[in-house]
């Protein structure tokens, strides 16, 4: 990988404090034995200044779904700016 640019590494910042987000999937899953499978999203944050990446589940393509998977992200990494 090629260094970071200078704009993004010059404050000293916490990780995830600017980040990005990204959806994958749909992806198949089941829970328990004898359940019927049903589809989730990867929700992959990615931080901007040090490259880690946070991964949730989201459970649909809609924006309450989304929300829940950011807040889950926020109460683990912090507010993000």
């Amino acid at each position: 990988m090629a260094p970071l640019p200078k704009s993004r590494v010059s404050t000293s910042l916490r990780e995830f404090a600017k980040c990005s987000v990204d959806y994958g999937g749909p992806f198949l899953t089941k829970q328990g034995r004898g359940k019927v499978k049903t589809k989730r999203y990867l929700c992959c944050f990615t931080c901007m200044s040090t490259r880690a990446v946070h991964l949730e589940m989201a459970y649909a393509l809609d924006t309450g779904s989304f929300l829940n998977a950011l807040q889950r992200m926020m109460n683990r990494r912090g507010l993000i700016k």
